[in-house]
């Protein structure tokens, strides 16, 4: 839905050039308009899924300083294009980043996510310490992975836990096996790990 919203966007930016009368710039807008409001409740359910419940508020937050930011950013530099080059190439500009933004967001969020869940999260519930030692003393297989990064990893963790930082994850789904219990952790809070 991303993806598809974006590209809404994008396209309905790069027709806008093209608009000579107030109807044309009316359904413009109401396009606009409806991939602007495919793509924000989006964003904010991809925020919930990837957030621990307690770090959701501060996850969103975080978003909202960042897409703010950009806002300010993308504001000035537009201004700077279209005081320079017109305003016909400012909005051009626009559309052609949406859609390459649409593309990326494609690219990096394919299918990925169902599949890392599935494989490593069987629910959501956080396991002590003990219940992974019993589980370890049992003789079932457990993998310990660790989430954080490399200097968090080397800092402090669990004996025997393989460490594979959660941007890379994606990276390495398809060499864990899916009959393995695994348990994810990661720093205090449990976000990543979540």
């Amino acid at each position: 839905m991303l993806f598809w919203g974006m590209l809404v966007q994008g396209f309905a930016l790069l027709l806008m050039i093209y608009a000579t009368s107030f109807f044309h710039f009316a359904v413009l807008s109401v396009v606009l308009g409806l991939g602007t409001a495919i793509v924000y409740p989006t964003f904010l359910a991809a925020i919930a899924d990837y957030s621990h419940p307690q770090q959701r508020a501060e996850s969103i937050g975080v978003f909202r300083l960042w897409r703010d930011f950009g806002y300010a950013v993308g504001a000035l530099l537009t201004g700077i294009l279209a005081d320079s080059l017109g305003i016909n190439w400012a909005v051009v500009a626009i559309g052609f980043l949406t859609i390459i933004s649409a593309v990326i967001i494609l690219k990096r969020m394919q299918a990925n996510r169902p599949l890392i869940m599935k494989k490593i999260q069987k629910d959501n519930d956080c396991i002590s310490k003990r219940e992974v030692e019993k589980l370890m003393a049992s003789g079932k297989k457990v993998l310990i992975l660790d989430v954080r990064n490399k200097g968090e990893f080397e800092e402090q963790h669990i004996q025997g836990a393989m460490n594979i930082p959660l941007e890379m994850l994606e990276n390495y789904v398809n060499q864990l096996k899916e009959s393995d219990l695994i348990i994810t952790a990661c720093g205090e809070g449990g976000g990543r790990s979540a």
